[in-house]
């Protein structure tokens, strides 16, 4: 094991390329004590890292998300902030470094963000699950890594995480999510392939407490498949696709 420090309280990891030099980087959202910030690690090429460097950021970042976010070809961060009901979007300066964020307001305590082309126009959107608003924040992008303004979908109490993938089979890119409330529930939200989303269908569990969702093709039968993390039974359990979401 070798660790590498990043700043106080890391709360959230992803792993890509930032430098464009084809081997994968590491960011860090970190909560801190006073200050909030996210730490960069770049990659020596040997899978060891230099020095964390740190960025400022909106209060209680809880979730960072990379990808190209302007079209220029390298990969941006958004970052979910729950004190300052937030995403935080840094843009890459190509190298590694970034630019001063700029932050867009959305739903009450978000703490997850997602990205992909939710609208068809190849560009990478936001979606955003908020704690205690009670529903999912959507950011379409504007073509240049700016975004419009948010679009809050009612979604019930309590939603933990989500993820977007084409769940019916029609080439865009739906909405899934976990909530944690006394009976644990996960929502799809169908895409109606401009960036808007129906009424949600909900899955019902006897699960306790309801984390992490990732979707994939899991049983090799074309279409895609959700599962899910479920941290009291210390398991992982799968919801396996009709085929029309």
């Amino acid at each position: 094991t070798v660790n590498y420090g990043v700043d106080v309280s890391p709360q959230s990891i992803f792993a890509i390329d930032l430098d464009g030099d084809n081997d994968n980087d590491l960011a860090t959202a970190n909560s801190g004590n006073e200050f909030s910030s996210i730490s960069i690690l770049l990659n020596n090429g040997d899978g060891t890292f230099v020095t964390s460097v740190e960025y400022p950021v909106s209060d209680d970042p809880r979730s960072i998300f990379a990808i190209d976010l302007d079209g220029d070809d390298d990969n941006d961060l958004a970052i979910a902030s729950s004190a300052s009901d937030s995403v935080s979007v840094f843009e890459n300066n190509g190298n590694g470094t970034f630019q001063t964020a700029i932050n867009y307001s959305v739903g009450d305590y978000p703490v997850c963000v997602f990205s992909s082309d939710l609208n068809g126009d190849t560009f990478s959107d936001l979606a955003i699950a908020n704690l205690r608003g009670d529903d999912i924040s959507i950011l379409l992008n504007n073509g240049d890594g700016t975004f419009a303004t948010t679009v809050n979908y009612a979604a019930g109490s309590d939603p933990t995480s989500l993820c977007t993938i084409d769940l019916d089979g029609d080439g865009d890119n739906d909405l899934a999510a976990t909530f944690n409330t006394e009976y644990c529930f996960t929502k799809i939200f169908l895409n109606n392939g401009d960036g808007t989303f129906q009424t949600p269908i909900s899955i019902e569990s006897d699960r306790i407490s309801l984390g992490p969702i990732f979707g994939s093709d899991f049983d090799g039968d074309g279409d895609n498949d959700l599962a899910v993390v479920e941290s009291v039974a210390n398991d992982i359990f799968l919801l396996l696709n009709n085929g029309d979401g």
